[in-house]
């Protein structure tokens, strides 16, 4: 940590909590080490220095680090600085809400890899709240025991488009930090966008099977007509999201037939950009969420420009 002014962001707002002066930042570095936000090695500034920059005495901050020191958090050796040490780690606690264990996945390893090298993990589940009860898997914070994992929903997703409101459960630290930064960022959400947020969270439960049944039906229309109208087309419906992921027949460069099909006024998303490794260059990534009629139209034009695409060298 070489930067006072990120440790500042990092310790939050800790000067309005309650107790003696010392015993609030004390408690702020600790709350910061136990939610990853400082991790083993971090140098933290000298005690003049972090005094000067939070503007308290130094006998404040030196009283602080020895609290610090006393519980092993840190550790000062002699001719060098302060840092945050290796016992530390051994302390951190998964923040409220978390629950220890569940059932070892690629996801979940995923999760670990991340934790163990101090990388945040955000969880984008935008789409869970539009599913029948049930449907959505536990978010990855469920299972995971360390590190910081940041989950986000939205209502754009589960509600309506136009709705563009969301939210995210996270350790208490990273959100009030978030908070900060937004407020920074655009003032403000706007009001009414909020208010009807509240009122649709709690009804969110009952309004999910209903979007469950909408979601259903226009995937079955636009695999129907896919079938019709692209037989050579393979896929697997999906059980959640609102994408089918498509692959087109061997030996095509998806990437060109993306370009042919944007001339004929279809846009569609190449695998080859979201697989660098080139497994999945004969994908494309396809919405199914559209009504009945613009579906139709969709898959018109996709038809159209596949028949062009031989022309064109993509197969």
């Amino acid at each position: 940590m070489s930067e006072t002014s990120e440790l500042i962001d990092l310790l939050g707002e800790w000067s309005s909590a309650e107790g003696p002066l010392y015993r609030r930042l004390t408690e702020a570095f600790v709350r910061a080490v136990r939610s990853g936000d400082l991790r083993t090695g971090d140098r933290l500034p000298s005690e003049r220095r972090l005094a000067d920059a939070l503007s308290v005495s130094r006998a404040t901050v030196v009283a602080v680090y020895d609290a610090l020191r006393g519980s092993g958090l840190v550790e000062t050796r002699r001719g060098s600085s302060t840092r945050v040490s290796g016992a530390a780690a051994d302390q951190r606690t998964p923040a409220d809400g978390r629950v220890r264990g569940g059932q070892a996945t690629a996801v979940i390893r995923v999760a670990e890899l991340a934790a163990e090298h101090g990388v945040p993990l955000l969880e984008d589940s935008a789409r869970a709240a539009a599913l029948a009860p049930g449907q959505a898997p536990p978010p990855i914070a469920a299972h995971h025991a360390g590190g910081t994992v940041l989950t986000v929903g939205s209502l754009a997703k589960a509600v309506w488009g136009g709705l563009r409101i969301g939210w995210i459960r996270a350790p208490r630290d990273a959100v009030t930090r978030l908070a900060r930064l937004k407020a920074l960022s655009d003032l403000g959400s706007p009001l009414l966008d909020q208010a009807l947020a509240a009122r649709l969270l709690p009804e969110l439960p009952a309004l999910a099977p209903e979007r469950d049944r909408i979601r259903r039906e226009r995937l079955a229309t636009v695999t129907r007509l896919l079938a019709e109208r692209l037989p050579d087309w393979r896929w697997r419906e999906p059980q959640g999201g609102s994408v089918l992921w498509i692959r087109l027949p061997p030996g095509t460069d998806a990437r060109i037939y993306a370009q042919v099909a944007l001339r004929h006024g279809a846009e569609v998303v190449p695998g080859a950009t979201m697989d660098p490794t080139g497994a999945h260059d004969d994908y494309i990534r396809l919405p199914c969420s559209f009504a009945p009629d613009i579906s139709a139209e969709l898959v018109s034009r996709l038809a159209t420009a596949w028949a062009a695409l031989p022309r064109s060298g993509g197969r």
